[in-house]
Order: C-alpha cells, then sequence, then structure tokens
C-alpha cells in the first residue's frame, strides 16, 4: 500500500493540500495562544485612604478571525466554556477573601471580553484579591505602599515567552487580514493606576502620565522587544 500522503497527492490539488495542512496546523497552535490571552489589563483606583476599586480583564477581540476559524473545527465552544469556567471560580474564591467585596463579572456582549471586579480594604486586601483571581500556589506580592511610595512589582515570568519558539512567530499565516505573527507579537499586558492626586514621580522610564498626572500607565509585549515596557517594576511617589 502506497503511503497516505501520496495518494493524497494523487486525487487532491495541492493547494487543498496546503489548505488541510494549514487547518492542522492552526489547530494545534491556536489552543495555546488563544488560551495564554491576548491583551490583558489590570486597573488600580487608589483612594486616599489606600483602599480602591481592582479591575482584571482580557480581551480577545484581535483573535476574533482566528477564534472564528476555531469555531468551524468544533473548539471555540470548549475555549469560551473553560474561559466561563475560570472566571466563575475566581468569583467564588474571590467572596471568601478578607477586606475584598462588591465582586462582579465583567463580561462584553460577543463574549470575547471577560473580567473581574472588586473593591479593596487596603493593600494588603488587594494583594490577597489579585492572588484570589490567579489562584497563585503562594502568595504573590503585587503591590506595596511605604510612605508615600506606591510600588508595583515585576510579577510577570517568561512562561508565555519560552512556550512560543521562534518558528511560531515565523509563521506565515493570515485570515481575514489579521496574521498570526501579528497575534501572537499584539500579546500584551497592560496596567493602569489611577490616583486621587497628580503623582510627583515614576521609576519605570516607560511609564506613560496622564495629562492630569492622576494616572500611570505601562504596557509590556510578550514577545515584542521592541516596543513597550521590559519590565512591569515601577515606583510612583505620591
Amino acid at each position: 500500500m502506497q503511503p497516505l500522503v501520496q495518494v493524497m497527492h494523487l486525487h487532491t490539488k495541492p493547494k487543498i493540500i496546503e489548505m488541510k495542512a494549514r487547518n492542522i496546523l492552526l489547530a494545534l497552535c491556536l489552543p495555546f495562544v488563544l488560551g495564554s490571552c491576548l491583551e490583558i489589563t489590570e486597573q488600580v483606583h487608589l483612594n486616599k485612604d489606600n483602599s480602591g476599586q481592582f479591575t482584571f480583564s482580557i480581551d480577545l477581540h484581535e483573535s476574533e478571525p482566528f477564534i472564528k476559524f476555531m469555531s468551524g473545527l468544533g473548539s471555540k465552544d470548549d475555549l469560551e466554556e473553560e474561559f466561563d469556567m475560570d472566571m466563575d471560580k475566581a468569583l467564588d474564591r474571590l467572596k471568601n477573601v478578607k477586606g475584598i467585596n462588591n465582586v462582579l463579572l465583567i463580561q462584553s456582549d460577543d463574549e470575547l471580553l471577560q473580567g473581574i471586579t472588586f473593591s479593596f480594604r487596603d493593600i494588603s486586601a488587594l494583594n490577597r484579591g489579585i492572588n484570589a483571581i490567579h489562584d497563585d500556589e503562594k502568595d504573590e506580592t503585587y503591590f506595596s505602599l511605604r510612605g508615600n511610595t506606591l510600588h508595583r512589582y515585576n510579577t510577570l515570568d517568561s512562561e508565555v515567552e519560552d512556550e512560543i519558539d521562534d518558528q511560531d512567530l515565523d509563521l506565515d499565516i493570515t485570515l481575514n487580514g489579521k496574521s498570526f505573527k501579528g497575534m501572537l507579537k499584539s500579546m500584551a499586558y497592560h496596567t493602569e493606576i489611577i490616583l486621587d492626586k497628580p503623582v510627583k514621580r515614576v521609576s519605570n522610564s516607560d511609564a506613560k502620565i496622564s495629562n492630569d498626572g492622576k494616572k500611570v500607565s505601562l504596557t509590556h509585549y510578550f514577545l515584542d522587544e521592541q516596543r513597550g515596557a521590559r519590565s512591569l517594576e515601577n515606583s510612583i511617589e505620591l
């Protein structure tokens, strides 16, 4: 019996073979990429008494063409179900965290943006709440406040960068004008810290301060070192 690939070559046009190979490749790669999320945003509103509001959201709109492609392979529903389940579990964990209240889920109509928001009593409660969202095995310190200086620690690791190698970035695949390579390189983590008064200075040179001086923003691109901040580490003097 001849090998299957030769039979396909004899009875199928090369472009169809190429399309099938592309579909298989996407089916293998996309669950990880989409599961890793595309655009993550954390926003902290800090009041004068150190209480505040924290919002964490995940936006997959940039990868919509690839998600629609996955729906044709029967994988979209599995992805959305896992997405919903993770948020529901985070909601349950947050309800039991001391100093946390007003916990709510966030979801856009098309379900491509989801998130969670809560009120925190102080910086310690904020850290406990973020740990609950991520379900960290060890207690991570995300923020600290010493005197008039608010510090955001760099808690990102290289897991995403390590799991996606150069071959993934070299993939030349496009769906509805969106390139797979471009989608990977646009994966970003945004931080926004909103305060009641203008900041005096920040330690991270990549941080952007709003015109009124009350909002500090940082963006880290997981797979594009040419733009954005290399680290989320930042000290904000109030």
